[in-house]
C-alpha cells in the first residue's frame, strides 16, 4: 500500500473504523508514514478511540503530517489520560515546530492577538 501513496489513503481511513483495535492502530500508523493531509479528519476522528493503542498510533501519525490541523489536535492531547499518548503528542508538536509553514502560521496568529 505504501507504494500506492495517495491512492492508499481512502482504503486506510476506512480501516480506522474496523472492529479490531490492532487493525485500526495499524491503519493509523501507515497513514502517518504516508503523511498525506487528506487523512487528517479521519485520524482526528479516532483520537477518542477507547483503545489506547489506536489513540497512540493516531497521535504519532498526526505528528508526521505537517499541517496546522495536526498541531491543534496534538495540543489537545497533551493532557491525555494515557501518558504515552500525551508524550507522543508532545513529540509530534516538537516535530511540527520545526516545520516553517507552522512557524509562520503561529507568528501570524500571535500578531493578530496583540
Amino acid at each position: 500500500m505504501l507504494d500506492q501513496g495517495k491512492a492508499s489513503v481512502l482504503p486506510l481511513t476506512g480501516l480506522l473504523s474496523n472492529e479490531e483495535p490492532t487493525v485500526r492502530a495499524s491503519a493509523a500508523e501507515v497513514l502517518g508514514v504516508l503523511g498525506d493531509a487528506s487523512a487528517l479528519n479521519a485520524l482526528t476522528g479516532v483520537l477518542t478511540d477507547t483503545d489506547d493503542r489506536v489513540r497512540l498510533s493516531a497521535t504519532t501519525a498526526l505528528g508526521r503530517i505537517k499541517h496546522a490541523q495536526s498541531a491543534e489536535a496534538l495540543a489537545r492531547l497533551l493532557e491525555d489520560q494515557d501518558d504515552k499518548v500525551a508524550a507522543a503528542a508532545a513529540a509530534g508538536l516538537v516535530n511540527l515546530v520545526s516545520w516553517p509553514s507552522l512557524r509562520s502560521c503561529r507568528s501570524s496568529t500571535a500578531s493578530r492577538s496583540t
